[in-house]
């Protein structure tokens, strides 16, 4: 009874042994590697073809996927608030991350950053929260950006 090496596929048709070349060989006993890569002319778009016993494979670049056609996950999926993000930045095949325009925070830009957290104003009625800013509203007799200056009345 004949038998088939590691590269044949065995058929058996009424006591009649025949093997086949399994895919990725050939030669009369299937010994020899097919190079998928130059034989066949595998694309592997942006990426390299490597040849493998019998097989190959695409070997990707930055972060590309899927016979290097998938490329990274591009930004415009990212939860990303538009109004409040300066740049989305790719970190990998299935993530990114917001870079947030000032005057906001948050993994999605979502979050104002209140300017008045920090007590600015220092003689103050109030503290108005604006966009990367804020605006006091002075005491009686105080002046300046951060209500810091008494206002002379005798010099008047």
């Amino acid at each position: 009874s004949e038998s088939c090496d590691s590269n044949h596929v065995c058929h058996v048709d009424r006591d009649v042994v025949t093997c086949k070349c399994k895919t990725g060989y050939r030669g009369l006993q299937c010994s020899e590697d097919i190079n998928e890569c130059t034989d066949l002319s595998i694309d592997c778009n942006t990426g390299q073809c490597i040849n493998t016993p019998g097989s190959f494979s695409c070997q990707c670049q930055n972060d590309f996927t899927g016979g290097c056609q998938n490329g990274p996950v591009p930004c415009d999926k990212n939860n990303c608030n538009p109004l409040n993000t300066a740049n989305c930045i790719n970190t990998g095949t299935t993530t990114s991350r917001c870079e947030c325009k000032p005057g906001f925070k948050g993994a999605t830009c979502g979050e104002s950053i209140d300017s008045c957290d920090s007590n600015p104003c220092i003689h103050s009625q109030r503290c108005d929260n604006l966009v990367n800013d804020y605006t006091c509203i002075c005491e009686a007799g105080w002046t300046g950006r951060r209500c810091e200056t008494l206002i002379d009345t005798c010099s008047s």
